[in-house]
Formats: structure tokens, sequence, C-alpha cells
């Protein structure tokens, strides 16, 4: 009875999800959705199925029933703004990069693309008001009013909290990964550098770079019976013709969602990705190498967190890969990755979901 009465109270929203090229962004938002209210997906399919997804919640709207997009990047549904329709932007990252960055604002359509999102959206999920003071922010937007903020977390992390101490699970996803137990575990995720914006090859230098360092590391690897998972960005399709003792490639081909790495693993490198903000929430070891750190900042993307501040990357520098074999635990004790998490969130724990619900619902309401 309850479930039918929560059903009844937002029947009225009418929902489209633009679902998005990485779906483990909208499983759990997807599927409250469905339960709860009238939901239509819009994703790459063909047109006719497009226009299907679109047709119906659209033509209520213009009879007074409320609508809802949701989305986590620039759609050309924006151009589209009925009487009756709320727009949510759930972002798949947040807390470390320029928002927009630096080469997509020497493009113009790109340029276009922000302004048309930062004028059409109504509200930003986001993780904590530091959000706020970067996100849709550049000279080329100034002129255009900005959304309102609310920091309600992702959804999408109400599933590590919740499995955090699931010792079954990440055992089970061991095995599946061919992991020997008590091994230990490095999850090493670094981001794009968006060369393609305007047809470079740096993303291909950067990738030739960390394989020869992992070819180079992998005897070293097996000899402490530490295992290496490599989840590149999934903009890159690589898969590894060579098989490596101690290193694992977990492309989003293989592994589409990389939240049951972040699990199994016992500690991650990255560089500038905002995976290292979502995996705060298991309060595991980070270490950070960045190679490019120069380049990245101040010519392709910029930060904006200090890379001098050990609140902003709470882990050690690595020079080369190779470094993390001569790491002993002193070399994170000036590292409080509590201060980090509270800075990055407002809050940490599995309710996301509930929250963004409450959310929604209070939008149906009103």
């Amino acid at each position: 009875m309850e479930r039918y009465r929560q059903r009844e109270e937002v029947d009225s929203m009418n929902v489209i999800v633009i679902k998005p090229l990485v779906g483990y962004h909208s499983y759990e938002l997807i599927k409250y959705l469905k339960e709860r209210s009238n939901i239509y997906i819009y994703n790459s399919g063909n047109t006719v199925k497009k226009i299907k997804s679109l047709f119906v919640p659209m033509a209520k709207s213009v009879f007074c029933e409320r609508l809802m997009l949701i989305y986590e990047g620039c759609t050309g549904l924006l151009h589209i703004r009925l009487l009756w329709q709320t727009n949510l932007f759930l972002n798949h990252g947040w807390g470390t990069k320029r928002s927009p960055g630096i080469l997509e604002m020497r493009s113009k359509k790109l340029v276009s693309s922000w302004r048309l999102l930062r004028k059409r959206t109504d509200y930003v999920i986001c993780y904590s008001d530091f959000d706020s003071t970067y996100f849709l922010r550049h000279e080329l937007l100034d002129d255009l009013p900005l959304p309102k903020f609310v920091p309600l977390g992702h959804p999408r992390n109400d599933f590590l909290v919740k499995m955090r101490d699931d010792r079954e699970f990440m055992n089970q996803k061991r095995r599946q990964l061919g992991i020997p137990e008590g091994a230990k575990v490095i999850l090493f995720a670094p981001t794009q550098r968006e060369s393609s914006i305007f047809g470079g090859s740096y993303d291909e230098d950067i990738l030739k770079l960390h394989l020869s360092e992992l070819y180079e590391i992998n005897k070293f690897c097996a000899e402490r019976s530490i295992y290496i998972l490599y989840r590149p960005h999934y903009y890159f399709k690589y898969e590894s013709q060579n098989r490596l003792s101690n290193v694992i490639f977990v492309t989003a081909t293989r592994e589409p969602d990389p939240r049951p790495l972040m699990l199994v693993s016992d500690m991650l490198i990255t560089d500038y990705s905002s995976i290292f903000v979502d995996y705060l929430l298991l309060q595991k070891p980070i270490m950070f190498y960045q190679p490019d750190l120069e380049l990245y900042q101040n010519k392709l993307r910029g930060l904006v967190i200090d890379p001098d501040n050990p609140m902003h990357f709470p882990g050690p520098k690595l020079k080369k890969l190779s470094d993390i074999l001569d790491l002993t635990p002193s070399d994170f004790k000036e590292f409080d990755l509590q201060k980090s998490r509270a800075f990055f969130h407002k809050y940490h724990d599995d309710k996301s979901m509930e929250r963004l619900a409450s959310f929604i619902k209070s939008i149906a309401e009103s």
C-alpha cells in the first residue's frame, strides 16, 4: 500500500532521462523512477525510438502535466522548452577539472553547447557547495543566469557505500578477475587528455607512456604479489594483445562499471580524474601520477583544485609508476582522507537516491 501511495504522489511527473554514454551512471536513478513515475528513456537508438520516447511525455506536458528532463551533458533536447518543464543536470564527475575546460572554450561549437547548458538548466545536482564555485563558470558564459546548485550526492555512489564492507562480493569479484587470495590490488585509472577536440594524438602518447611503465614494473609486481587493474578512460577502446602476469587490463569494453573495481582494490592511482573523489567514500589510500601536470593545468583542461594542497590531492605524488614499489606507510601520514572527503562531499552515506527522489517529488508537487 505504501509503494502504491508513493507512485501516486509523483505519477503526474513525466520524466525523460537522457541515458548517458556509460550506463552505470544512471542505473539506480532509472530503476527508482521506473517504480514511481512515468519514465521515458532517450538514448542513442534509432530515430523512431527516439521520437517515441519523446512524443508521449511532451504531448502530456502540453496539457499541463509536469515534465522533467534529466541529463549529464549538453543535449539537443535543451533547444525545446515547454511551459511545465524542469531541466535537471546530473553530472558524471565532480571536484577536479575546470568545467568548461580550456580547450573546449577554443571551439565555437563547444562554447555554444556550454552556453545552451547554462541557459536551459534549472538545477544542478552536485556533491558539495564547492561545485557551484567552478561549474558552468567562464567569461564567455557569465552573461547568462546560473542554475541552482543542489548538493545531494550521486545515486551511483550509494552502491559504493553499501558494498564497501561486503567481503563475499569482493572475494567473488577478485576470483572473477583472476586475482589470487591475499594479493594486493592497485586500481590505476587515469583520465583522458581531450586532445581529440582538435584532432591531436596526445591522448595516445599518454596511453603509450602508461603501457610502457606497466610492462616495466610487471616483474616487480609479480615478485611482491601485487596486481594492477589498469582502467584507461572509457573513450579508449584499447585491448592488450600481450598478457602480463600481474597487470590486468579492465577497459570499459570488458568492465563497463568501474565501481566493483574500486571496491576490490586496496588503493587507487589516478592523475586528475574525478574517480578519486568517489574513491574517498571508501577511505582507502590514493596516489597521484601526473607526468604532465603543468601542461594539463595550463593548456589542456585546467584544474579547480590546488595540486600542492594535501586536502585537494590526498595522497603521495609519483614521478613514475615504479615509485609505488618504494612507498611506505609514512608516505601517507600527512594526508587526512576524512578531511578531504568532507571537503568534496556534503554527504557520505548511501542515501543520495533518496534525497534526489525527494527533490524530484517536491518539484512534482510544486
